[in-house]
């Protein structure tokens, strides 16, 4: 029989096993969350996926994996399953302004409009300096041919970021679709010079002669 010495040594081992075990587990965690971000860097989505499903069965409440694996899968057109994974990602953390801005994504992808605008205002009222959100809720109101709006909202984002060439080309669009074709050429022309290749296609389409 053990002695009551040696039961206590034997006790304070398996504390540390266990703790060590935890410790373990949740690096391992870590890990394949960062493995599948730069998988999604990587436009390996499926990847992504796998790892970050793997990392969720080690920590099943870690909020970044959730949003993470949401937004795989909403590159991979799986929208159900991403508003799925986000929305329990909210619940775990209501103030992460990027976990409002993927789910508005993502409503926008299932034509639920109304909410999406609601995600928008609620990501930009937790952090209104990020200009991919008004880039975002620019394409929203693109797909909703509201025209105004769109350039109101790449307004912003280009005061945010004067070298986002997306948003150039976006407004040269939103501009075209107003009958503005000098700010339309304007854009297009600036998206170019920042390297954005259909940005050059319309210029050389729309504008070249025009300033030959």
């Amino acid at each position: 029989m053990l002695n009551l010495f040696m039961k206590k040594k034997l006790l304070i081992l398996l504390l540390l096993v266990g703790l060590s075990a935890v410790s373990l587990q949740a690096q391992t965690a870590q890990e394949l969350l960062n493995t599948g971000i730069k998988k999604i860097e990587a436009n390996d989505f499926e990847g992504a996926v796998a790892d970050l499903e793997a990392g969720l069965k080690l920590e099943e409440k870690n909020a970044d994996i959730l949003a993470n694996l949401a937004y795989a899968q909403l590159r991979l057109e799986k929208y159900h399953k991403a508003l799925g994974d986000i929305n329990r990602a909210i619940k775990l953390n209501e103030n992460a302004a990027k976990y409002y801005h993927y789910r508005a994504v993502i409503r926008d992808s299932l034509k639920k409009y109304e909410e999406s605008i609601k995600d928008y205002a609620k990501s930009l009222k937790l952090n209104q300096n990020d200009p991919e959100v008004y880039v975002s809720r620019a394409n929203s109101f693109m797909k909703r041919k509201d025209y105004n709006t769109v350039v109101a909202n790449l307004n912003v984002a280009l005061q945010l970021n004067r070298k986002h060439a997306l948003a150039y080309y976006m407004r040269g669009n939103a501009r075209y679709r107003l009958v503005d074709s000098n700010g339309a050429c304007s854009d297009w022309k600036l998206a170019t010079e920042l390297g954005y290749a259909p940005a050059k296609e319309l210029w050389e389409k729309n504008c070249k002669e025009s300033n030959e």
